[in-house]
């Protein structure tokens, strides 16, 4: 076979491998196992169970051969690195100073990389190499927190106390990105061996810390003097776009096909089966730091026993994820099994540009696509037989400001005054009449009045200003026992700032100029303007939309990450047991879904917004979604979804946009649009005229026919 080093050749010297003849005849072994024809490169070393054919073993969160994978597709064969081949803009940002600037590249393996940036009305507009440079390599790597350390996961990724080796592979000042662990910029400053791992330390401090973390070395930086600006993000390109090949079988994979930190390659797997059968595994684990990689042909499947077939309650287990920047996955697919059949879009990073053509799902036990955390998509040509739960679902994972990876903040002190007075409890036997009463603290005051003996209600005298609403003193209300008064409050202000890991914002969530969060109760609103610093942080500017909304204690934010930029057509839908196609809740725009039909929808065909809030008219709008030449035989069929009912669709807090659907089949024909805008609507029904319910609307102009 061809002379060739696999990306687990530390040294070239082989006499220095004495040290650990096992791991040498490893890597012997793996330079055997690969195989280089016509610049494509074979990967033969798999086994029918997904193994390897010389070492496989997997602990918590990681697997060796998962690993390694990864670092043979990274293609960094002789550890020389590569040129960069071009560099594109991904978010412009703003408040950066007009002009043309040079730029230069930090924190990557390489030397010699060069480029310029120009700056137009304050945002980055074009980005270029100037000069390729050398040497640049990306390097996927696991580390582990042990509680008081990060460690290089498995055993120094087989680099026995060799310091030459681990310097070789993981340099000093080589960046680490791994966005829900260090801040942007973060670096490698030492190594030290352990006695059985490398320890590893770096420039910054972790902004939180669990276990296990998938991440990549060597990611380039630009170096710019372009400004104190914030929201600029780009991805590199490395040169020479590799070929791989992954010889047709069936392969299990106890965790996952990993692809970690690839960069500018393509895998052809066709006629591949990967394979998971447990709790949540994955047959492909796409990182978010994967750059244009094209996989082609691949069918994953789930084999586990447990969990339900029951659509209404779903399955376990999830086969594919989507995930980095200007990758396409084509003929691919899903055979059977998943929670949901392909998850696409950002984890801890945003992702861009992402292509899926020609994909078949042929069972999922959930959706067929779950989408969030994106800004450019097409999905063209597609086939669903059967989703257990939505078929499109853009829907984004709203989650809890504090709670939730993509931000893990610590929200400011909402302050405010009372604006009407909560009875908790009418109790019993006081005088009846109107008191003044005193809140117990702060200067609130009101007139609480008592019929029949019980408290029936109050109203405010004097507002004072609170964080959490007081309770009132009754005493005024004479000898009666178990009422309880309480204020509501309305916020007006907010006191403090923001704290904690609001490092890597706008990578994480994309660049905006203000972020819109809401209430987890009521989707009330409440506006927070970003500062331009390269973190992103939030600053303590809050607008209180719908009259500044209140409660007693402090509220638990939520955000959704949303998506934009997302074209869907040309599919086909047989079964979907909940909604045909979501969008919400909050936070898409610009969305593009046509020439799909849906033969079977087992509760709405069209749901964007939510219908399940307490305040509809408070959902932050959407904007520019465009529906065209849908075809529904039937939505609300019981047989697919007994627990829920069905209509043609349900419309919540869209502005701008427009829906063209036929509707044939028994179902429910009814149309529900709210406190929407800017907008046109025709469904034409062989079933009669739909009926059509709404509030709240402006500039809504509805159709329907029934011509056939």
């Amino acid at each position: 076979m061809s002379a060739i080093r696999t990306g687990f050749t530390w040294s070239d010297d082989k006499a220095n491998w004495s040290s650990n003849k096992a791991i040498s005849l490893r890597l012997n072994q793996m330079m055997d196992d690969a195989s280089i024809n016509d610049g494509v490169t074979t990967i033969d070393f798999l086994l029918a169970d997904g193994t390897d054919n010389w070492n496989y073993y997997t602990t918590a969160g990681y697997s060796a051969n998962q690993q390694r994978l990864a670092e043979v597709l990274c293609g960094d064969i002789d550890k020389v690195g590569y040129p960069i081949e071009t560099i594109i803009l991904t978010e412009g940002g703003g408040g950066y100073t007009n002009g043309t600037y040079a730029f230069t590249v930090s924190g990557g393996t390489g030397t010699g990389a060069t480029g310029r940036i120009q700056v137009s009305n304050n945002q980055v507009v074009m980005t270029q190499i100037q000069t390729a440079g050398s040497g640049y390599r990306i390097i996927p790597a696991q580390i582990y927190y042990t509680g008081s350390a990060f460690v290089l996961n498995a055993g120094g990724r087989g680099i026995l106390n060799d310091t030459a080796a681990i310097n070789a592979l993981l340099p000093t000042g080589i960046s680490i990105t791994a966005a829900s662990l260090f801040p942007a910029g973060t670096t490698l400053t030492g190594k030290s061996w352990n006695g059985s791992n490398w320890e590893l330390t770096f420039s910054n401090a972790a902004i939180n810390v669990s276990g296990y973390y998938t991440c990549a070395f060597g990611i380039p930086t630009v170096v710019a003097a372009i400004g104190s600006g914030g929201g600029f993000d780009y991805r590199f390109i490395l040169a020479n776009r590799r070929s791989y090949r992954i010889p047709a079988g069936s392969y299990f994979f106890s965790q996952g096909f990993e692809l970690a930190g690839i960069n500018n390659a393509q895998i052809d797997c066709t006629g591949a089966l990967f394979y998971s059968n447990g709790l949540d595994n994955q047959g492909i684990l796409w990182s978010d730091t994967c750059t244009d990689i094209e996989i082609v042909g691949l069918r994953c499947q789930n084999r586990y026993s447990g969990g339900t077939l029951d659509p209404s309650l779903r399955g376990d287990g999830m086969p594919c994820t989507f995930r980095g920047s200007f990758n396409v996955m084509r003929n691919c697919g899903l055979e059977s099994g998943g929670d949901f059949g392909l998850i696409i879009g950002g984890d801890t990073l945003r992702s861009y540009n992402l292509q899926v053509l020609d994909y078949g799902n042929r069972s999922s036990w959930g959706d067929c696509f779950h989408v969030g955390n994106i800004n450019g998509l097409t999905i063209n040509n597609f086939e669903s037989l059967q989703s257990g739960d939505d078929v499109i679902a853009l829907y984004s994972d709203a989650g809890s400001v504090a709670a939730s990876w993509f931000l893990n903040l610590t929200q400011p002190t909402f302050v405010g005054g009372m604006t009407y007075v909560n009875v908790n409890s009418a109790g019993s036997g006081y005088t009846n009449g109107t008191f003044l009463c005193n809140a117990v603290t702060g200067a609130a005051q009101a007139n609480i009045t008592v019929a029949g003996g019980i408290i029936t209600g109050g109203t405010v005298v004097a507002a004072g200003s609170y964080s959490v609403a007081p309770l009132f003193n009754l005493t005024p209300l004479g000898g009666g026992a178990g009422g309880q008064v309480q204020a509501h409050l309305t916020w007006s202000s907010i006191t403090g700032s923001w704290a904690g890991a609001n490092y890597n914002l706008f990578q994480r969530v994309g660049y905006r100029t203000t972020m819109t969060f809401t209430d987890s109760l009521y989707r009330m609103r409440v506006v927070i303007t970003m500062s331009n610093t390269n973190s992103g942080s939030l600053t303590t500017t809050a607008t209180f939309e719908d009259g500044g909304y209140g409660y007693t204690a402090q509220p638990d934010l939520y955000y959704s990450k949303g998506g934009n930029n997302v074209v869907i057509t040309n599919g086909r839908v047989k079964k979907g047991s909940w909604r045909g196609i979501l969008i919400g809740p909050y936070n898409w725009d610009n969305i593009i879904i046509s020439s799909v039909s849906f033969d079977g929808i087992g509760s709405n065909g069209i749901v964007i917004g939510s219908g399940t809030d307490s305040y509809v008219a408070a959902l932050p709008e959407q904007k520019g979604i465009c529906l065209s030449a849908l075809a529904f035989k039937g939505v609300g069929v019981a047989q697919y979804r007994a627990d829920v009912t069905g209509n043609v669709g349900k419309i919540f807090k869209l502005n701008g946009g427009s829906i063209s659907a036929t509707n044939t089949g028994s179902d429910n024909s009814t149309l529900q649009i709210e406190y929407s805008s800017n907008m046109t609507v025709q469904i034409d029904s062989s079933l009669g005229a739909t009926t059509y319910s709404g509030t709240g609307n402006t500039n809504v102009a509805y159709a329907t026919r029934t011509t056939f």
